[in-house]
Order: structure tokens, then C-alpha cells, then sequence
């Protein structure tokens, strides 16, 4: 039972990390286009 428990909670912690990581990588690809643009008005 508790290693069942163990489990559960282990693939609920790393499904938790997924999700923040690719909320993450989210933020990056929304912020690169910005960037993109100041650096094309640059040139």
C-alpha cells in the first residue's frame, strides 16, 4: 500500500514539474518574438 502511495504521489510530483516546465518554456516562446522584433528595428 504505501509503495502504491509512493507512486501516486511520485508520478503526481512529476507530472506537477512537466507542467511548470512547459508553462516555462511558454513564457520564453512568448517573450522571443518581442526580442525578435526590437532586434529587427535595430538593423
Amino acid at each position: 500500500m504505501r509503495a502504491a502511495q509512493a507512486i501516486h504521489l511520485r508520478e503526481k510530483f512529476e507530472t506537477m514539474t512537466a507542467r511548470e516546465e512547459i508553462q516555462e518554456l511558454n513564457d520564453h516562446l512568448q517573450a522571443f518574438p518581442k526580442a525578435e522584433d526590437i532586434f529587427v528595428k535595430e538593423q
